[in-house]
């Protein structure tokens, strides 16, 4: 988590107490695209870094061009047979990283 929070320009952003007002919504919500902005990312054509997971695809559209498909949590790793070779059970990890 560390190598991807160094990259926050905002390391705390304020808790809103009481009723938050549109102006207050909209200070913590510039804060996060800007905090999301700054990770470098390839998605969504890598110069906007992650802040695509910050908005609507409609609203992404105006800062970029290419659309941004935030990629979805694969879940554990899929089982691997018990006779497959060292290098099917890499390529089934790296796949599974990816």
């Amino acid at each position: 988590m560390d190598e991807i929070t160094d990259y926050f320009i905002h390391k705390d952003i304020k808790k809103v107490t009481g009723k938050p007002t549109r102006e207050d919504i909209k200070q913590v919500l510039d804060k996060i695209q800007e905090d999301a902005a700054a990770v470098p990312c390839e998605l969504g054509g890598g110069m906007h870094g992650y802040v695509g997971i910050t908005m609507t695809g409609v609203e992404y559209a105006t800062v970029a061009t290419t659309t941004f498909e935030a990629c979805t949590n694969p879940g554990p790793l899929p089982t691997i047979a018990p006779d497959a070779t060292q290098y099917q059970i890499a390529a089934a990890k790296e796949l599974h990283k990816k």
